[in-house]
């Protein structure tokens, strides 16, 4: 870990010409003094609590790399110098950074540990840049292709001549076409394009390449275009850079399966004061739960159970009753109950020898 605390000046920051302005005002509405770090760290919130501003503040406080520009607003200040009374803008962002200020880890001998080289916010902007540019790149290989189809007809079509060594370059691409194939040729003359994928799999792919060994990593809804398996995937990248290779993360999410990464410190940010809570007690992630639970019976139906049981089964269930000395009221009563067939044709596959006392005690009749 390489900082242990980040602090705010929320507190100081009412009294100031730019306390009404954004962050300054946010700060002082979160009534945050310090965010105390961990290897993971992580921000929840809903939208608008905070989290990604919390992360451009960080991030230009620590001059991290990012490919996504943001918007910071400049404001009007009057203001003077020694010649004229004049007035100046200012960014009230900038404002705000310049009085952050961070309490860093230290090492056996006692001195704060350097900042590594490799510190990086990545947000979904990113991945989605990533995705126009493969496009954009891939369309202006699509109509280099076609011009170059184009220019191999007319090329054929004019014939052969060769009037001096202004005709060479010329010459040699008539060669070229005559004695390649059309395909072969457009190859020739083009890019190869890029491959293409998914928006979830181009995610994960960015997120492999840019979460690479020790460092500082801000990362913002991560989530976005990932499922649930490549956010699990994620979750082993985040906890396996943190434990092997030091580095520390400071991440925005709603996600269960992110807030959920073992050790992690989260943050609630809808709270007032900003307190760190466990992850299961937090709003949204409630929500999951009581949905889930509300259907919590067909999560809890055995696999092995199909919705409806074909013919040739249900003969072969009334066979065994039979067999069996299974009581008509019994076969009756599982017969014309589809669930109960459902179960009756489990409990039949899997316990060859169960009794008719047994049946009606495992299908609760």
């Amino acid at each position: 870990m390489y900082i242990k605390k980040i602090k705010f000046p929320g507190r100081h920051l009412s009294n100031t010409e730019y306390g009404n302005y954004y962050p300054a005002k946010l700060l002082f509405e979160l009534e945050l003094q310090t965010l105390d770090l961990d290897n993971i760290t992580i921000l929840y919130g809903n939208n608008g609590s905070g989290k990604t501003t919390l992360l451009n503040l960080i991030s230009e406080y620590l001059r991290c790399d990012r490919n996504s520009r943001f918007f910071k607003d400049y404001v009007y200040f009057p203001g003077a110098n020694n010649i004229e009374k004049i007035g100046k803008t200012r960014c009230v962002f900038d404002l705000v950074v310049e009085k952050i200020s961070a309490e860093f880890e230290v090492n056996e001998r006692g001195y704060e540990i350097t900042l590594p080289v490799n510190r990086q916010f990545i947000t979904s902007d990113d991945i989605f840049k990533s995705l126009d540019h493969k496009k954009e790149f891939n369309q202006k290989v699509l109509e280099s292709e076609w011009d170059a189809s184009r220019h191999r007809d007319e090329i054929l079509e004019e014939g052969h001549y060769f009037r001096g060594m202004q005709d060479y370059e010329r010459l040699k691409d008539r060669n070229k076409a005559l004695f390649s194939s059309r395909i072969g040729y457009i190859r020739d003359k083009t890019d190869k394009k890029k491959l293409q994928f998914s928006n979830g799999e181009t995610a994960l792919k960015y997120y492999d390449n840019m979460l690479s060994g020790d460092g500082i990593y801000l990362l913002d809804e991560p989530e976005n275009c990932l499922s649930p398996i490549y956010q699990l995937e994620l979750r082993r990248m985040i906890l396996e850079l943190s434990k092997l290779y030091n580095a520390q993360f400071i991440i925005a999410t709603h996600s269960p399966l992110l807030l959920s990464i073992d050790g992690a410190k989260v943050y609630n940010l809808d709270s007032r004061p900003i307190i760190y809570d466990d992850w299961y007690n937090l709003d949204n992630v409630r929500v999951w739960y009581d949905f889930f639970k509300s259907y919590e019976t067909l999560f809890e139906k055995p696999k092995e159970f199909k919705e409806f049981i074909s013919d040739e089964q249900f003969n072969e269930l009334m066979l065994y009753f039979q067999e069996n000395n299974f009581s008509k009221a019994i076969i009756n009563k599982i017969s014309k109950d589809e669930k109960l067939l459902n179960k009756a044709y489990y409990l039949h596959s899997n316990y060859k020898d169960l009794e008719e006392i047994d049946f009606v005690y495992e299908l609760g009749l």
